[in-house]
Order: C-alpha cells, then structure tokens, then sequence
C-alpha cells in the first residue's frame, strides 16, 4: 500500500477567462493565468478554495492561519 503526500499549500493568482451558464443556479467558470504553470495535479481527490474581494475590495482578504 502506498500512502499519499500532500503537495505544499500555495496560492495561485487567476483570472476568469470565460463563464457558461450550465443551468438556473449552477455556472462553469474557466480559470487562466500564468501561475497555473506551477500548478500540477497528481490524484483524482482534489479541492481549493476560492477567495473573491467584496464589492469596493481591490482585492480578496485572505484569512491568516497563526
């Protein structure tokens, strides 16, 4: 049995490239940008999280672990 390593927590800056209504309350969003370049993915078990600036936010707040 093999036991999975987690790949280094990072933050990648995009931008979203094109959106596709899917239906009444589910929207695709297309991510791009050139920091997906260090961006690699090595399993099928895979999440993110997305942070998005407030209205007036120049950009997103991001929460600080201590």
């Amino acid at each position: 049995m093999t036991t999975a390593v987690a790949a280094p927590f990072r933050f990648f800056s995009l931008r979203v490239v094109t959106t596709r209504r899917l239906g009444p309350s589910l929207l695709r969003v297309t991510l791009g940008g050139a920091d997906l370049r260090h961006f690699a993915s090595d399993g099928r078990d895979q999440s993110l999280s997305l942070f998005l600036p407030h209205p007036g936010q120049d950009a997103p707040r991001v929460p600080v672990e201590r």
